[in-house]
């Protein structure tokens, strides 16, 4: 046991919040480290798909039963920001919050620090502050065996720049890391790409090594302004392209995104309050240099079309790069190259390839009721079962979710088609997206038209805004054993009486009807739970084995509303987060967390589960597990 010793001293040295652990003897010989899952992106995969079918020990009946904390780390580094507001000029302690959804990786050998040489299973975290983290997710051997790295350790800590003070951010606060992160899981080593904002450099991507957290050679690079301009695929003759606004107006809230070949990293920016132009920059890894962009207003004059979706863009199996974008200004329909409130596709390079905008997208304009906060998921279906075989999925803040058809969106590449600020001019039978047969009694005509889920259904301006919106999440896919598509949305209905209260539902299960010959929908009459009251969730995501057996939906919610701040503010303390699970094949409450089990944020976050254990990230990381035996 001396070889424990000496690591458990290095342990008290380097990482003294955690020293404790190292007081903990195994029961017995240690097993190995669990092995072969890699969860390395939001929503688990290029598609964001949000479903992990490996996951065969928390299913429905031991969730019923209770889970129980495991481990938690300790609070993480916070940011000493000074800055300017109304009041005066401050300098003020901030603490972390981790907007960044947790990614997953075993079997990776670590090669520095007091545990150099073990095979760890690692939990990846960035935060607000602008640190990225691995941790222990579980107990494992040290290299010779004879020691143990105690589950929660962090293994190595890194700093990506000095947070820049937005006041805009959620009422005032630090903005370092947003957006999740991304790795490579095959590349050697594993390395881990990281956008965040710097108060001298501006916006940098970083890329670090999993094994040590080491920045790799000819990192970080810069995103120049001059050079996102320069390389605009949505420029037109005769008209100055739109400049990037720097990281005190953008957000790059949403998660990054690797091209299949591992070569390219595509990372998008949206603005605060729509006063910037939105962007979706393609950097070259192997040279460390942004190689093209795409914006979304051509115009400088027309600011908006914002992408700023927790989910980030999406990859379809052909190829092409979908995304989501934010409001534009209202009647602005007739100005070419400005793409508010609609879904893009992009072939490899940026070149716009088509479009889908919403047959009421001047009321989404007009009322802030953008699909923006919604990324897509791309999905195939079985062409003998379908005439819409390659498909894909998204929301927005009215509640609404949309099907269409990847070959046919129906939009132009030049601009918007005609739009009115008028509910009654707008047909919903109009709409390109694939809806069923029946009548939808939601809209003002009657005619099908995209799913409303979330309600009560309106186009009015304010019903829908900031803190009464419905939805900004993204769906998860579920192929159960049973050869069924489901597809579950997270929101928050509202009271009719009270545009202000939540009420169920605030999860839903839409199954794909899919028949030979006939284009595929939603069925209408959608299945959902009655009883939870989620005020700000984060997007859904399920577990199963085996070919979805089993399955089980998973949900962090904020627990605050929209403009609650998410540091303490003089008068406010930020409310802790809570997790829900549902049974996937009722949305049965399986199990909620209690008030205190997790610290405030987890913001449009989502949780990920491995080998039995959910790992949740708030202002820390916590582990929780199952009660009992398996």
């Amino acid at each position: 046991m001396r070889r424990r010793a000496w690591v458990c001293a290095a342990v008290l040295v380097a990482l003294a919040p955690l020293a404790a652990q190292c007081s903990r003897t195994p029961p017995g010989p240690l097993p190995p480290a669990p092995h072969g899952i890699a969860l390395p992106t939001y929503h688990f995969d290029r598609a964001r798909t949000g479903w992990s079918d490996v996951e065969s020990t928390l299913v429905p009946a031991r969730v019923r039963g209770g889970l129980v904390r495991a481990w938690e780390s300790p609070p993480l580094d916070g940011a000493d920001v000074a800055y300017q507001d109304d009041a005066g000029a401050h300098a003020d302690a901030f603490p972390p919050r981790l907007f960044a959804t947790p990614l997953y990786l075993d079997d990776v050998v670590v090669s520095a620090g007091p545990f150099a040489g073990a095979s760890v299973s690692v939990v990846l975290v960035a935060t607000t502050s602008n640190w990225v983290y691995a941790l222990a997710a579980t107990d494992a051997p040290t290299a010779d065996g004879e020691g143990i790295v105690p589950a929660g350790t962090i293994l190595w800590r890194t700093p990506v720049g000095a947070p820049v003070y937005v006041p805009t951010l959620d009422r005032g606060m630090p903005l370092g890391v947003l957006g999740t992160p991304v790795v490579d899981a095959g590349a050697s080593p594993p390395t881990m790409y990281v956008a965040a904002a710097d108060a001298a450099a501006g916006w940098q991507v970083f890329a670090l090594d999993v094994t040590s957290g080491a920045v790799r050679p000819g990192w970080p690079m810069a995103i120049d302004p001059a050079v996102v301009r320069a390389v605009d695929r949505n420029g037109l003759p005769g008209v100055s392209p739109p400049a990037m606004a720097g990281p005190t107006v953008a957000s790059q809230r949403s998660a990054l995104l690797l091209s299949p070949d591992g070569g390219t990293l595509f990372v998008a920016f949206g603005a605060y309050a729509d006063s910037a132009v939105g962007w979706l920059v393609a950097v070259d890894v192997h040279r460390a240099r942004v190689v093209t962009s795409f914006s979304s207003a051509a115009a400088a004059v027309a600011p908006g079309g914002g992408m700023w979706g927790a989910g980030g863009p999406a990859v379809s199996p052909e190829g092409r790069v979908y995304m989501t974008t934010g409001n534009a200004p209202g009647g602005s329909f007739g100005v070419p190259g400005l793409w508010g409130n609609s879904l893009l596709a992009w072939g490899a390079g940026l070149e716009l390839a088509a479009t889908y905008s919403p047959f009421n997208y001047c009321l989404l304009d007009a009322g802030d009721t953008d699909l923006g906060g919604s990324s897509p998921v791309t999905f195939d279906v079985d062409p003998g079962q379908t005439s819409t075989p390659h498909l894909a999925t998204f929301g927005s803040k009215q509640g609404v979710v949309y099907l269409v058809d990847r070959d046919h969106l129906g939009g132009s590449l030049v601009k918007r088609p005609a739009c009115d600020a008028n509910p009654l001019n707008d047909d919903p039978a109009t709409d390109a997206s694939l809806y069923g047969p029946a009548p939808v009694a939601a809209y003002p005509s009657g005619h099908p038209g995209p799913l409303p889920v979330f309600g009560p259904y309106s186009d009015a301006p304010g019903d829908n805004d900031l803190d009464r919106a419905k939805m900004r999440t993204t769906p998860a896919l579920f192929r159960p054993s049973s050869g069924q598509i489901f597809v579950y949305a997270a929101g928050t209905s509202r009271d009719p009486a009270n545009l202000d209260a939540v009420v169920p539902p605030c999860v839903a299960r839409l199954r794909l009807v899919a028949l030979p010959g006939q284009h595929a929908y939603f069925e209408p009459a959608f299945l959902a739970n009655r009883t939870a009251v989620l005020r700000n969730p984060g997007a859904p995501i399920v577990t199963s084995h085996d070919g979805g057996q089993d399955g089980v939906v998973w949900v962090l919610d904020q627990n605050a509303r929209r403009t609650d701040p998410v540091v303490p503010k003089p008068g406010f303390v930020p409310a802790g987060a809570v997790l829900y699970a549902f049974d996937a094949a009722t949305l049965e409450t399986l199990w909620a967390s209690a008030p205190g089990d997790l610290g405030p944020g987890g913001k449009y976050g989502h949780v990920v589960v491995a080998h039995g254990t959910v790992y949740v990230a708030t202002d820390r990381v916590a582990a929780f597990v199952g009660k009992g035996a398996p």
